[in-house]
């Protein structure tokens, strides 16, 4: 069977599975796998072989990373640690650039918290800064698509973030070049979004927006006092320290090479995984009266629960890489596409796009996008990292109705679907675009 029939194959049965079935991403991914591997005329037993072994290479080399990140994320969340940032970063800015404090908020909070739980968090926020303004109608949706541009973007480009970690993974990328060229271009595509924000939906008409809870601004109200949360050097030092000690090992191997003797102790404090235990150390230790009436062992508890999932999703898309590997299914698919009319920068950039318009999940459309195009290293000579930004835009081309942060969004805000869809959905395309030509730019210079 010709390699361009099995791996549409492949995607066809990825979707039924998630789109019409409806099932998790893992079990998606897992029958697209399989189903690639057999139809392209591989054993059965090696099938099975370079599934197990590419799962747990997968898991091998990043899983604990994404468990430590989602860890201190959820302890972060539980101090209250990221409502002081946010209300740091609004008390920088001030009310009347409230739509640049938000999207800076989202930016820095959702490196650590997924932008589900980020969203929730902060809505209340919003709607008391929305509150506060002439025109509430208005400035809910400045501020929460603000709010969302951030959030999104970090989460789909930051790593230790799980997507963008994984997609470094896949492409063998060192984790802080991914962190120091995903954070600029999260930091452009925020900043489209902000602006879509503040001169496209600030000039609407209030009647423009229309929300399905009507007392919604009324209520609102900022639940937690400022006299709750951690001070803003405590709240910020477990999420900083470790992004700082990464980004030393990466710089450090630039300065002075990788046989230097200084490597040789950045490596070992900048590995992801020291770092991230490092930074879950410093929050237990600053933060230790307030988890200890929330529990240290059930907030550690829900962190393991959340980024069980995500490390399974994450395993997948390994055993799949590995599959169209040993197939040869991948080699050939970059040949094909490698000669389409299109620019090389806009193949991963469209795979992850379709994926995620689709099925919704970016982390889903990011891994699948990463590991179809990581022989186009090898074949067109392309830099890894334009391969892992472009993808990662596509992966964050658009947030719709079968997208979870969607609901989140449009719900928390009380907005109804159409509001949404206008709101948010238009922002992430716009973003996307921002994103995309700052990819663009970069791609000229790596």
């Amino acid at each position: 069977m010709p390699y361009g029939l099995v791996f549409i194959i492949g995607i066809l049965v990825l979707l039924f599975f998630i789109v019409k079935l409806k099932t998790n991403a893992f079990i998606g991914l897992l029958a697209a796998t399989f189903t690639i591997g057999a139809c392209s005329g591989m054993p059965l037993t090696d099938v099975i072989s370079t599934i197990s072994d590419g799962f747990g290479g997968t898991v091998t080399s990043i899983g604990l990373v994404i468990i430590f990140g989602t860890i201190l994320g959820k302890y972060l969340e539980v101090t209250n640690s990221t409502d002081r940032m946010a209300f740091s970063i609004v008390g920088a800015f001030g009310e009347s650039n409230a739509a640049m404090a938000m999207a800076l908020s989202g930016y820095i909070i959702s490196i650590p918290v997924f932008s589900d739980s980020a969203m929730v968090v902060l809505s209340p926020l919003v709607l008391a800064l929305a509150g506060k303004n002439k025109k509430p109608r208005v400035a809910i949706a400045v501020l929460g698509a603000s709010l969302a541009a951030g959030l999104l973007s970090t989460n789909v480009f930051f790593p230790p973030t799980p997507g963008p970690l994984a997609a470094a993974g896949i492409l063998n990328i060192d984790i802080g070049q991914a962190m120091l060229f995903g954070g600029l271009v999260a930091l452009v595509r925020t900043l489209f979004g902000w602006g879509y924000a503040k001169f496209f939906l600030g000039r609407k008409m209030e009647n423009w927006f229309t929300y399905d809870n009507q007392e919604i601004i009324n209520a609102a109200s900022n639940e937690k006092e400022e006299k709750s949360m951690p001070g803003l050097f405590g709240a910020i030092l477990p999420l900083l320290l470790p992004l700082v000690l990464i980004l030393l090992n990466t710089f450090s191997k630039m300065v002075f090479g990788e046989e230097s003797s200084v490597v040789s102790i950045t490596a070992f404090i900048g590995d992801p995984i020291v770092a991230l235990v490092t930074g879950c150390i410093v929050a237990m230790i600053i933060h230790r009266k307030t988890l200890q009436k929330d529990g240290i062992l059930t907030t550690l508890t829900s962190g393991l629960k959340e980024s069980g999932s995500i490390v399974f999703v994450v395993a997948a898309g390994g055993a799949l890489g590995s599959i169209l590997k040993a197939s040869g299914v991948g080699t050939s698919l970059a040949e094909s596409v490698s000669s389409l009319p299109i620019p090389t920068l806009l193949i991963p950039f469209l795979i992850g796009a379709i994926i995620k318009m689709i099925n919704g999940s970016g982390t889903t459309a990011l891994i699948t996008a990463v590991t179809i195009c990581e022989p186009l290293v090898t074949t067109l000579g392309i830099s890894p990292i334009i391969i892992f930004l472009a993808a990662c835009a596509g992966a964050s081309i658009c947030s719709h109705i079968n997208d979870s942060f969607f609901w989140v969004y449009s719900g928390n805000l009380g907005m109804d679907m159409k509001t949404g869809l206008k709101t948010l959905s238009a922002s992430c395309i716009v973003s996307t675009v921002g994103a995309l030509i700052a990819t663009f730019l970069l791609s000229l210079f790596l």
